[in-house]
């Protein structure tokens, strides 16, 4: 009986151990791509949590500008004519529209109440957008680590 080239005499298990081998390096790969999106996954919540920090701060100052006061709520800011905001954002981190508003230094802050740490290790609910200058920058608090 004639036998393939791969398969001879004492080589049988060669191409199982070839195969095997070849499944290890591979789901290795797979468990490595999928941290990489999660961080990816993770960045991206936390840029969107970045520019709605950013875009509510914005309509606080206004809201508190054309109200004379700060307002009472975010929810506030949607009944003014023109309205401040069309509606409040969900926050990405719990895909709900809750906010906390606390006092800031000169007006009033608009804070995540997502419970988690960001990649850097800070607390999301620790957050707030302040001016910079002309521009605005995300202030994230201190480190959880």
């Amino acid at each position: 009986m004639r036998r393939c080239a791969l398969v001879r005499e004492g080589r049988q298990g060669g191409l199982l151990i070839v195969l095997v081998f070849m499944m290890i390096l591979l789901s290795g790969a797979g468990l490595e791509a999928t941290a990489l999106w999660d961080n990816a996954l993770a960045r991206d919540r936390e840029e969107e949590l970045s520019f709605r920090l950013v875009r509510l701060q914005r309509a606080v100052r206004e809201g508190e500008r054309r109200l004379g006061r700060a307002p009472a709520s975010l929810e506030e800011l949607t009944r003014l004519e023109p309205p401040v905001l069309p509606r409040v954002p969900l926050d990405p981190m719990t895909q709900r529209p809750t906010w906390h508003l606390t006092p800031g230094d000169s007006a009033l802050r608009v804070q995540s109440t997502a419970p988690g740490e960001a990649l850097d290790g800070t607390r999301y609910r620790e957050w707030w957008a302040e001016p910079a200058g002309s521009t605005w920058r995300v202030v994230r608090g201190v480190s959880a680590r």
